[in-house]
């Protein structure tokens, strides 16, 4: 029966062990500084005082607490998988371990771009300005996103960072 450990011994009473059945990240990609959320499963109600798990992660740019309590009579629970930032794209595995049994998954952390960058106007006159439009490949993360602007041109100035 999947989700069960039996420990029978004739005569004696079975003992329902609570076992991994699942383990999953949502969403699979993500951009790095934006949150994932990963879900543990166990096939059968957590006993008294819950069931403590082993988290771990193969990136140092992610990170997940390093235990997770499912607690009394649940069969899962949740955690947060923070990402920071990464230059290229990179896969993570995350791994949930109890007692002898680990299950894995795959988080993918892609880096924040520039998607586009736009102005209201193609021409200004001298002393006039222009709004600039950037946009970004994701949502920017908490805390905000600093773009670096620069002209060419000497007589337009720009601010240094938005």
């Amino acid at each position: 029966m999947a989700g069960y450990d039996f420990q029978n011994y004739v005569g004696a009473l079975v003992t329902l062990v609570p076992l991994l059945s699942d383990f999953t990240v949502n969403p699979t990609t993500t951009y790095g500084g934006l949150t994932a959320v990963g879900t543990v499963v166990i096939g059968v109600p957590a006993p008294a005082g819950g069931v403590v798990v082993n988290l771990a992660s193969s990136l140092a740019g992610t990170s997940v607490p390093a235990t997770l309590t499912i607690p009394e009579g649940a069969v899962s629970a949740d955690f947060n998988v923070v990402t920071t930032p990464v230059a290229a794209i990179s896969t993570t595995t995350l791994t949930v371990t109890y007692g002898a049994t680990s299950l894995s998954t795959t988080l993918t952390v892609k880096p924040l771009a520039l998607s586009s960058f736009t102005l209201d106007t193609s021409t200004v006159l001298g002393g006039f300005g222009a709004v600039g439009t950037a946009t970004i490949t994701a949502p920017a993360p908490p805390g905000g996103l600093t773009l670096t602007v620069t002209s060419s041109l000497a007589a337009a100035s720009v601010p240094a960072t938005v």
